[in-house]
């Protein structure tokens, strides 16, 4: 099992989580296509000089972009209407606390606000369902 859950602290609120639970409100499009962050660094080198040729002043990892795939699907309109707004504002913290969870291990970031873009296929709406794709910025562990 895959679960992505959104820390909603800040809000006075329980996590949102998003699963590959075909019958949850917030369902990975693709669960296989989560990939775990990988950071890579930031390298600050001195100017060439004859001595040394190039040497290593400072070395800081950098923030990834994580995509993502939802479908949300409520009950009834009004419904899904609230999931989807639940999910904006979830996304909408200025920063929060985000878990990857696969297999029973779980692993939180510090991940920064961003913005779903919303699509629906023919016959969704009919359905309750939207599909939101979401880049999640995420800080690297110690940033």
């Amino acid at each position: 099992m895959i679960s992505f859950s959104i820390a909603r602290i800040t809000l006075s609120l329980s996590p949102l989580v998003i699963s590959d639970d075909p019958a949850g409100a917030y369902v990975f499009d693709d669960a296989d296509d989560i990939p775990r962050p990988s950071f890579d660094y930031v390298r600050s080198y001195a100017p060439d000089s004859q001595i040394f040729r190039r040497e290593l002043l400072r070395a800081k990892r950098e923030a990834v972009d994580v995509p993502m795939g939802v479908k949300v699907q409520g009950t009834s309109a009004a419904d899904f209407e609230a999931k989807k707004l639940a999910l904006d504002v979830a996304l909408s913290q200025f920063v929060w606390d985000g878990t990857l969870t696969h297999d029973g291990q779980a692993t939180t970031y510090e991940c920064e606000v961003c913005a779903p873009a919303w699509s629906q296929d023919s016959g969704m709406l009919r359905q309750h369902m939207a599909k939101a794709t979401i880049t999640v910025p995420i800080n690297p562990p110690g940033a």
